[in-house]
């Protein structure tokens, strides 16, 4: 439902010219990425434009089982018009059945990621 009026929203806003993203990233996580895929379709064309899906853009990972990562194999299978960050295990190497990481632990991670994944991205404006 959420996704579905986030995209509305988008296809609303395009309409009044704010311009069309030009790269997507998603956590690798299937439920995100299929959120993302249900926002985003028929806005970006993934076949030019394939959103990469980032392992650490994560939220908490540990203990619980919402929180660990399908295998890449399954994920490319349900997502074959996205990228997979070079580097991604097969397995879900970061989650533990008894281990749950702290917030500062997420907080440096995600941090770490989303100043990775932006200095390799080419920046069209440069």
């Amino acid at each position: 439902m959420q996704a579905q009026e986030a995209h509305t929203l988008q296809t609303r806003e395009l309409e009044s010219s704010i311009p069309v993203p030009t790269r997507l990233f998603s956590s690798s996580l299937h439920h995100a990425a299929h959120t993302h895929q249900l926002t985003s379709t028929g806005i970006v064309d993934f076949q030019s434009n394939p959103p990469l899906l980032v392992e650490g853009l994560r939220g908490a990972i540990g203990q619980h089982t919402c929180d660990r990562r399908s295998s890449k194999s399954a994920i490319q299978a349900a997502f074959p018009d996205h990228a997979i960050e070079a580097g991604s295990t097969e397995e879900d190497n970061l989650w533990m059945v008894d281990y749950r990481e702290k917030d500062t632990e997420r907080d440096a991670r995600v941090l770490i990621a989303i100043d990775k994944t932006f200095s390799e991205v080419n920046d069209p404006c440069e």
